[in-house]
């Protein structure tokens, strides 16, 4: 009777044991570390790499996983795990912490040199996040990029330090040099493998802030010490993997939210996307936490703070910049402190350009400038230069949009629907986003006619639209440049519902006058195809040269009222085929609402009509 009853409670013991495991293997938390995710066909790793697992089937039964994990965990003839040959409690350091006090594992603990000393090189006290504005530059950056910095403490007997020689954590994808299309297309497919780096903060600031002239915005995270030691256990666990890297969706942003979950699983981050994580979207997934974040800063990048600069020098102290400038021997003991500020911050910026860090472009300054600066005893503070940088980009409309239009074409009403996935046009409130830029992706637009006639048309398919139009100043001279491809209606066949492919672009001048008209000129090519343009010139695609000249007003911060006027020249035909467009209209903006009137001309050798339509945007 007695070795029934020891019988019976072993077995009642080794149920529960069981039943705890298979509830562990089930819990958010195990999941997170193992990186799943639901898709459309199940619940699975999004960890591409096979070292991630000691499991054949970990990546997709978080149950084999756990009972692989805990095995290995205790054999002393481990098979080594990663590139560093680890015991696999020292690979996966947060797994054997979690599962050893969930399990009550009783297994001895492995000394773990490497991660040690890896870890004890942070000496942490917080993370913050970084954004590094949109480039308009680089394909990879004109969404802009997020970061983490590990924010540590000072050395005993020290009162503070520099954040710049704190590390940065990215998730970057592995490109080698591909050329661009190859670099898009395989961007867009996920082919090259993404991996977590860690670099001194310094080299990013170089890199984005000085170089390419980004602003960077601060947000310094919510998390307390056992948070971030959770979260450097897990980052260590990321060396022993990769993930497939997709422009649009498991990108810089995404992977780092992975990482932002162990740290804290409560926030519930990565769940709030769809098919694209925009990085701008993923810090108000942060944000809207009421404790993910405890304080916005921002870096403000050098060419703004000499714009800043220049806006607060005086008439004189103006026109002296500006002489003094391109031939810096022109330089006065007359001039003043706040001149000769501008004019080394403005040497930095330009030896900046060619690739130098910030410590190179401070050697490149006129010695006779720094002489002349440093017999001044008066310290200038930049804070006030600083005063337009206060509104954070997070706080900026959000990235998709949803339209409802109603309207008339020549004799026939419509209503349409149109969806932009992402991002922003130029009638678009610009707080959070570069000014007078388009960054458009798969913008789709669908209408139903009635009145004269009855159908349902695709309007426009923009596979990708791109505009930048920064002004041309006394200061800088850049490029103006617009570029567009996808599938449109050509206007002058005479056909309400023809689609043909289009790709156009062109390049040209902003100019401003006053500080909210902006005048933008450009020289523009097109290429088409469509098949009914044989009627006119024999064959189913043309190109043409044109000019397209935009003004663009902002009435308010939350109000813009824009008229452009567009001629073509098509080939073959040349001689007799043309298109002439003049399009206005006008935008308020209200919260996540966005209200639009426009009105349209076309006139080409073939037909002309007019339109006129009213949009009314949610912003989602």
């Amino acid at each position: 009777m007695k070795i029934f009853f020891l019988v019976f409670l072993l077995s009642i013991s080794t149920r529960g044991e069981a039943e705890n495991v298979r509830e562990v293997s089930q819990s958010a938390y195990w999941k997170l570390l193992l990186h799943y995710h639901q898709g459309f066909f199940g619940e699975r790793s999004e960890a591409d790499g096979p070292g991630f697992f000691l499991s054949p089937e970990g990546d997709r039964d978080p149950l084999a996983e756990l009972n692989a994990d805990v095995s290995a965990f205790g054999d002393n003839g481990f098979r080594p795990v990663g590139p560093l040959h680890q015991h696999p409690q020292c690979a996966f350091p947060e797994r054997f912490r979690f599962l050893k006090e969930k399990l009550d594992l009783n297994v001895k603990k492995i000394p773990c040199p490497d991660f040690k000393a890896w870890k004890d090189r942070f000496n942490p006290k917080s993370i913050t996040l970084v954004f590094a504005a949109p480039y308009m530059g680089s394909p990879a950056s004109m969404f802009g990029h997020t970061f983490l910095r590990i924010d540590s403490n000072p050395e005993a007997g020290l009162k503070g330090k520099s954040d710049l020689l704190d590390y940065a954590i990215s998730f970057d994808a592995v490109t080698e040099s591909d050329p661009g299309p190859a670099y898009v297309i395989n961007g867009l497919l996920g082919f090259y493998p993404g991996v977590f780096s860690q670099n001194p903060f310094y080299l990013k600031v170089n890199a984005y802030h000085s170089m390419e002239n980004r602003d960077l915005w601060e947000y310094r995270l919510n998390l307390n010490i056992e948070q971030i030691d959770h979260f450097l256990n897990h980052l260590w666990e990321m060396g022993t993997t990769y993930f497939n890297y997709y422009f649009f969706k498991r990108n810089c942003s995404y992977q780092l939210l992975s990482l932002l979950e162990v740290a804290n699983p409560d926030w519930n981050l990565r769940s709030r996307f769809g098919p694209m994580a925009i990085p701008i979207d993923t810090v108000r997934a942060i944000k809207s936490n009421p404790d993910g974040i405890q304080k916005i800063t921002l870096r403000p990048s050098l060419i703004k703070i000499i714009q800043g600069e220049i806006d607060s020098l005086n008439e004189n102290e103006r026109r002296r910049f500006f002489l003094v400038k391109d031939d810096i021997s022109r330089i006065q003991k007359s001039d003043s402190v706040k001149t000769l500020d501008t004019l080394m911050d403005w040497q930095k910026y330009l030896a900046m350009t060619h690739s130098l860090t910030s410590q190179e472009a401070e050697r490149k300054i006129d010695q006779g400038l720094l002489v002349l600066r440093s017999e001044q005893k008066i310290q200038v503070s930049s804070l006030g230069y600083l005063a337009s940088f206060e509104n954070s980009p997070e706080n900026g409309h959000p990235s998709s949009k949803l339209s409802f239009v109603s309207g008339i074409e020549s004799s026939n009403d419509f209503l349409g629907v149109e969806l932009r996935p992402a991002f922003h046009d130029l009638l678009d409130p610009d707080l959070g986003f570069l000014p007078r830029s388009t960054l458009v992706i798969a913008r789709a637009r669908t209408s139903f006619l009635f009145g004269g006639i009855s159908r349902l048309r695709l309007d426009d398919f923009t596979l990708g639209e791109i505009t930048s139009a920064p002004p041309f100043s006394r200061l800088l001279k850049p490029l103006s440049w617009t570029l567009k491809g996808g599938l449109t209606r050509p206007l002058d066949t005479g056909c309400l519902d023809c689609l043909g492919e289009q790709v156009q672009g062109g390049g040209g001048v902003t100019l401003m006058v006053g500080k909210s008209l902006s005048l933008t000129s450009l020289l523009m090519g097109h290429i088409e195809a469509n098949q009914f343009f044989d009627r006119f010139n024999g064959e189913i695609y043309r190109v043409g040269p044109g000019i397209l000249i935009e003004s663009l007003l902002e009435i308010s911060h939350n109000a813009k009222f824009s008229v452009s006027f567009e001629h073509v020249r098509y080939f073959p035909g040349a001689d007799q085929h043309f298109l002439s467009k003049l399009e206005g209209a006008i935008s308020f903006s209200f919260q996540k609402f966005d209200f639009r009137l426009g009105s349209n001309l076309f006139i080409s050798s073939m037909t002309h009509f007019e339109s006129a339509d009213f949009d009314t945007g949610i912003y989602f």
